[in-house]
This record gives C-alpha cells, structure tokens and sequence, in this order.
C-alpha cells in the first residue's frame, strides 16, 4: 500500500475519472442526456481505476495482508501526508462506482455486495499478475469508498430533486 508510487498521478487520474462521472450524471439530471452517457462514463471510469490499481513500476510483488486495518502500523514509518494520501486514494477509488450503482438504482444492500466484490477481484488479480498484493486493508476501505460514493450520490439527486421541486411550487404560484 505505501510503496514509492506516483501519488500525484494515480489521484489526478481519479479525480478526472470522477469529475467525468459526475458531469455526466448532473448532465443527465439536468438536461435529460440519454443515460448511455452514463454508461460510457463509467466505462472511463473503470479504463482509470484498472490503470490507477495496476500501475506498479517494478511489477514483481505478490505479497499480501490478511490483517484489518495493518495499514494503521505504517503511521510512523512514512510521511504523513503519503499516509493520508494513500488512504484517500483506497477510499476514493471506489466512490464512482457506489454513485454509479445509486445511479442505476441498484439497491444498497446489493451495492456493497458488488463493491465488495468488484474489490476482490482486484486484489487477486494484483496479486496474481503481480502487479501488486493482495491488502485486506484495501479491500475495506475500497469498499467502504464505494458506499461513500452510493451515499453521496443519493444526497445529490435528492438535493436536485427538492430544488426541482421548490422551483417548481414558487412558478405555480
């Protein structure tokens, strides 16, 4: 997890995937775009989140972590900030995915299934290309990410809704 990688890189490549993501899904509530945008978006997304969690500039570890939350052992042997960093990218990854499953009006109790799923089968393939290793840590906080992003994703059309919905009363009066 705190390998020497290029952190500026992966989470500027997360952060377009994401602003992609939201675009289109703010664009679909606001100007009816058809939802194969929506579609097409995720599909970039997930272009950014296989080159993001198998970008590895040696590509010859297959070690793994089985202990929850080992990551926290790590505070004081590197910086901070590459601490935090890290951490935020784990969890981020995830989150346009969670708003993508809200999106197509997957159920919670389903979505974290998937997320999780999705998660899994990522560490193993890292793991098995050894193009990275398999991290329980990861998984949880991938996971935890995307039921972020399902969470955020709700409070945003609900919020785009009741606007909808106050503009609408204050024109028919």
């Amino acid at each position: 997890m705190f390998a020497v990688s290029p952190v500026p890189y992966i989470l500027g490549r997360f952060l377009l995937a994401f602003f992609i993501f939201m675009s289109f899904k703010l664009l679909l509530k606001e100007y009816e775009v058809d939802p194969i945008y929506i579609d097409l978006a995720l599909v970039l997304y997930l272009i950014f989140l296989f080159s993001a969690t198998f970008y590895r500039g040696d590509g010859k570890t297959s070690d793994y972590n089985l202990m929850p939350f080992d990551f926290l052992n790590y505070i004081s042997e590197v910086n901070l900030s590459t601490f935090i960093a890290a951490l935020l990218i784990s969890v981020m990854l995830f989150v346009p995915g969670g708003a993508y499953l809200y999106i197509k009006r997957i159920k919670f109790a389903y979505s974290w299934q998937i997320l999780l799923s999705s998660s899994l089968v990522i560490e193993l393939l890292q793991f098995f290309t050894k193009r990275g290793s398999f991290d329980i840590d990861d998984l949880l906080l991938n996971t935890a990410g995307g039921c972020l992003g399902f969470l955020l994703a709700k409070v945003v059309h609900k919020r785009i809704t009741h606007e909808k919905q106050t503009t609408t009363t204050k024109l028919s009066h």
